[in-house]
């Protein structure tokens, strides 16, 4: 072959060459910056969503407590409650919560206190094997307003007794007394009132367990016990003491001694029969 030709041909090569490894770079450059795009873009989407979703359940949360901030209290299962339900102030001296306290804070468990958030009432409480939770959610029990109504008058009872006595916290009572989680204010948008004495979660947790009794008469031991750990737990978190428990079973006592009188136990029954 012409040496000339020969050369000609291979510059000519040697060009596309050249030109071929400019595109397989320029090519693999623009994928590796579109699989960085996708990569970089995706992560903040799903940011966006979710702090949007965020900021909508906040919107939801403020309105029902700005709802519960301005809305009176209305009592019709037991209209005389807020007149007639009387507590003493809380004891003068802590020695007795401090025994309580400490006798009960040797059983509280690192699960526990790694479970605290689902320790409410509708975990904590049971109705034919199912939890008052899921109760709480069911169809049949939406239908039926009178066990929303009685939450209602129970925690609005606890809210005039907590800001009348604005008891502090057991940790904030005593020395050595170790504060785990947050036990929210009786009524949503109270967080200024501390929710104390009488405790809303061992005066709930009471109203709770003597309601199903009254549903389910035989198994009336097994509700008061639930209701009875439930309260010594919150012993444990260090939120209450024992008196504020003492004034939580007296309120919740004092409350079903007229509810007996006012209320129609059928109204109640037609909603757990379904289960």
């Amino acid at each position: 072959m012409n040496p000339d030709l020969e050369t000609a041909i291979s510059g000519e090569d040697e060009v596309l060459s050249h030109r071929l490894r400019w595109l397989l770079l320029i090519l693999l450059t623009s994928v590796l910056v579109l699989v960085g795009t996708v990569w970089y873009l995706t992560p903040i989407s799903l940011i966006t969503e979710q702090a949007k979703r965020d900021q909508t359940f906040d919107n939801q949360f403020q309105q029902i407590v700005e709802e519960y901030k301005n809305r009176p209290s209305e009592f019709t299962l037991v209209p005389d409650a807020l007149t007639t339900i009387i507590l003493p102030p809380p004891p003068d001296s802590d020695a007795s919560d401090l025994v309580s306290y400490q006798a009960v804070q040797k059983e509280l468990t690192p699960e526990m206190i790694a479970n605290i958030k689902n320790d409410t009432i509708y975990n904590a409480f049971s109705f034919n094997g199912l939890n008052y939770g899921y109760l709480l959610n069911s169809n049949p029990y939406q239908d039926n307003g009178n066990i929303y109504q009685l939450h209602d008058e129970i925690r609005f009872l606890v809210l005039k007794f907590n800001k009348q006595y604005q008891r502090p916290p057991l940790s904030k009572r005593l020395p050595n007394v170790q504060h785990y989680g947050t036990e929210y204010p009786a009524v949503p948008g109270n967080d200024d009132v501390p929710s104390t004495y009488p405790s809303v979660r061992a005066t709930e947790g009471f109203a709770v367990a003597a309601l199903l009794t009254r549903l389910d008469v035989d198994h009336g031991e097994f509700y008061q016990e639930m209701a009875d750990d439930y309260a010594r737990r919150g012993i444990m978190y260090g939120w209450y003491g024992q008196s504020d428990v003492a004034a939580a079973r007296s309120l919740v006592d004092q409350y079903f001694t007229q509810f007996d009188k006012s209320v129609d136990i059928s109204s109640f029954n037609s909603t757990f029969n379904n289960f």
